[in-house]
């Protein structure tokens, strides 16, 4: 899939590999990925948030020598339904999420992760327990700010 990726230090539109669901996880489609300032400052300081994440046990367990999709702050579209999954989600479902996903070696921060790509990614993975509908009467770009 296209990706905007963050690589050594600098922003491109490339090639990152397609999200596959494992059990209990969605693959969405990113309809909207709106830019934080945490966004910018992954751009200019990727490096040192690795470095202190590892150093004080922090959540951000990311080589910054590597592709990172960045984007935690999106609405995506369900395409496709991992084992297990709840009925109560469909595909076609616009939905939100927390930025985290649990995948089979713990879990990883959407927009801080060489492995999972955030929403600046054409498709994401997402953990359904993490997931919540957007109700039809609101609009994609306000969904994405939840």
């Amino acid at each position: 899939m296209k990706a905007l990726l963050l690589r050594s230090g600098e922003l491109r539109v490339d090639d990152f590999p397609d999200p596959i669901a494992q059990a209990g996880q969605i693959i969405v489609k990113s309809l909207c990925c709106c830019i934080c300032a945490s966004d910018l400052h992954m751009v200019h300081n990727a490096k040192r948030l690795s470095q202190w994440s590892q150093q004080f046990g922090g959540p951000f367990n990311f080589n910054p020598d590597k592709d990172i999709v960045l984007g935690h702050e999106f609405c995506g579209e369900i395409v496709e339904l991992g084992e297990s999954v709840s009925e109560d989600l469909r595909i076609g479902d616009r939905v939100v999420s927390q930025p985290v996903v649990f995948g089979p070696d713990g879990f990883a921060v959407l927009g801080y992760s060489n492995e999972y790509a955030g929403g600046f990614g054409e498709y994401l993975a997402l953990s359904e327990q993490l997931v919540q509908k957007v109700p039809e009467s609101m609009p994609t770009e306000t969904a994405a700010l939840m």
